[in-house]
């Protein structure tokens, strides 16, 4: 029996590539929590999932801290989900357009439920 010896190069990622991962980290997980939001306390129509922050009492900052974020991080996400129409302000609420959100995984099954306009799978009563 021989040995063959494995050589390895530690490779360290460039401060961009640090960052952009950090960025991608949160948008996946701002994405969870908004669609975790919608599907538990939205009202459901056929533009999308209307969402009461001051509802549910709660702020950026609250929603930063479920994040694992800073409030002010948390807030250029939710302007970042709002140029890509994601996120349409309504008055005093937001409308959550999951269409807008393919491919992120939410729900027991962790299946995708946006990339579709059938906005009732979102209900908290099919689950």
């Amino acid at each position: 029996m021989s040995l063959s010896a494995v050589q390895g190069e530690k490779v360290s990622p460039t401060s961009q590539q640090q960052q952009q991962f950090l960025l991608d980290h949160l948008h996946h997980t701002s994405s969870l929590l908004l669609l975790w939001l919608g599907q538990r306390f939205g009202r459901v129509s056929s533009r999308g999932v209307s969402l009461s922050f001051d509802g549910m009492n709660l702020t950026h900052r609250h929603l930063a801290d479920i994040a694992g974020t800073t409030g002010e991080t948390f807030t250029k996400a939710l302007t970042r989900f709002r140029q890509e129409g994601a996120l349409v302000k309504e008055g005093c609420d937001e409308l959550l357009r999951p269409d807008c959100f393919t491919g992120v995984a939410c729900g027991k099954e962790r299946r995708a439920v946006f990339g579709t306009t059938h906005y009732a799978a979102l209900s908290p009563e099919s689950e």
